[in-house]
């Protein structure tokens, strides 16, 4: 664990020395007004990164400086981030490969695994200019999707494209797998596939000098996210033709504002058509789902939830 740490900090002092005076700057916006920027820096050889990352929003916002390289194959062998995060809590991640072992330790968790061919590592807090790297990684790999130290796996997807008013075209990836839904960035359509702008209603993060292209972004981003879940619905939707029995099930009465079962729930063409005791109708159902155990509501719209 001493060699780790000693060679981490050479790491350290090597990439501060050998980073290129020039950076490129984003800017942050909320509600379009300017409230914050990331910069990025990279080494001489390009395979040293280098960023800050600070806005505030409401008087709350990050204060990062994190740091990676970039290996031939366009994972990290390295990776620290510092700081603090939107609600204050303090950031500190790191990871490294050494004697062919990919270990990695922040508050609260750790780890030391074997390497694998084609693995990435995912922290807990990143920013956008990793997030960027974990998308030029992914199109690397087949099928564009690579397993994940921790035990799990990433998928990124191309989902739409735009042109933008200097005639430079740009692309949406969407990154699956890791969240409880796709994260979502824009990089250009050059050699690098190079960071533009990452975009969200009433927030986003843009090349300096590109500001007026947040919102055309955040239109065209909106169009592609309801084009991919039509397309997710006609290759993931289960018709209900006929008779369906949901057997043994608890469901939610939302008139009564309690829950009640359990109870057989019998739906015709997708329609709820009776509710009765278990066994009242019978079993013969072109259907037949077991909800023993589960519950039954209807569908369920949270106007204001915070799950990040």
């Amino acid at each position: 664990m001493n060699r780790w740490r000693a060679a981490a900090a050479a790491w350290l002092l090597l990439a501060g020395a050998s980073l290129t005076a020039a950076a490129q700057t984003y800017q942050v916006l909320v509600q379009g007004v300017p409230a914050g920027s990331l910069t990025v820096a990279t080494g001489a050889d390009a395979g040293q990164v280098q960023v800050t990352f600070s806005y505030r929003d409401n008087g709350r916002g990050p204060d990062l400086d994190e740091r990676f390289t970039v290996d031939a194959d366009s994972g990290s062998s390295q990776f620290r981030i510092e700081g603090r995060s939107t609600y204050g809590a303090e950031v500190r991640e790191q990871f490294d490969v050494v004697d062919g072992r990919a270990r990695w330790a922040m508050p609260g968790d750790s780890g030391d695994e074997a390497l694998q061919a084609g693995a990435l590592f995912l922290p807990v807090t990143y920013t956008s200019a990793y997030q960027a790297q974990l998308v030029r990684a992914l199109l690397q790999r087949p099928a564009q999707t690579a397993a994940v130290y921790g035990g799990f796996r990433m998928t990124v997807e191309r989902v739409a494209g735009h042109t933008l008013t200097d005639g430079s075209g740009v692309s949406l990836f969407a990154i699956s797998g890791i969240d409880t839904a796709p994260h979502l960035l824009w990089l250009r359509d050059d050699d690098r596939r190079s960071l533009f702008a990452s975009v969200d209603p009433g927030w986003a993060l843009v090349a300096q000098g590109h500001e007026h292209e947040a919102e055309p972004l955040l239109q065209r981003q909106l169009q592609a996210q309801g084009e991919r879940l039509r397309t997710l619905r006609q290759r993931l939707a289960q018709p209900l033709d006929g008779s369906t029995l949901i057997q043994g099930v608890r469901w939610v009465d939302t008139a009564a504002g309690r829950a009640r079962g359990p109870s057989d729930v019998w739906l015709f063409d997708g329609r709820i058509s009776a509710i009765v005791a278990p066994g009242t109708l019978g079993d013969q159902a072109d259907q037949v789902i077991d909800g023993r155990g589960r519950t039954l509501l209807p569908g369920l719209i949270d106007m204001h939830v915070h799950i990040g």
